[in-house]
């Protein structure tokens, strides 16, 4: 399992560095384990994806500088499996980050995309000119 996490302007998770603005957590949903970790009583990760996890920062939460991230390799064993998902090699990751911007559409187009829960796709279209008696109609569906 990885935490993954990231903080405004400085090296987040552990012991030594500070604590993150945003982490998530890999590992076993079913067994409802919450993990202590790094200096405060009340900082305690639940895992919100076996394999995988994600979050999202939003605008308003971003601020002008660096944005650093650390990947943290921990071992948490799952007593439904017998304690044997660790192996004593290291773990092996892929991280991705993707800084977005609001997608422009276009009238009478349709879109397709996927969409993490809790997260959200922006997308903005022009109304430079609007006619009177014009309106403006929007569908979403989730197939």
């Amino acid at each position: 399992e990885v935490i993954l996490s990231m903080l405004h302007g400085s090296l987040p998770g552990g012991e030594c560095y500070d604590r993150p603005d945003f982490y998530c957590l890999t590992g076993d949903v079913r067994s409802g384990r919450t993990i202590q970790t790094g200096p405060a009583e009340d900082y305690v990760f639940r895992p919100n994806a076996r394999e995988a996890c994600t979050f999202m920062i939003q605008t308003c939460e971003l601020e002008q500088g660096p944005l650093y991230l650390s990947v943290y390799g921990h071992h948490a064993g799952y007593t439904a499996y017998g304690d044997t998902t660790y192996y004593q090699v290291p773990v092996h990751y892929t991280l991705y980050v993707d800084f977005d911007v609001a997608l422009s559409i276009q009238s009478a187009i349709s879109y397709s995309e996927n969409v993490f829960e809790r997260q959200y796709n922006h997308y903005y279209i022009r109304a430079d000119t609007v006619v009177q008696g014009q309106y403006l109609s929007v569908e979403v569906t989730n197939i």
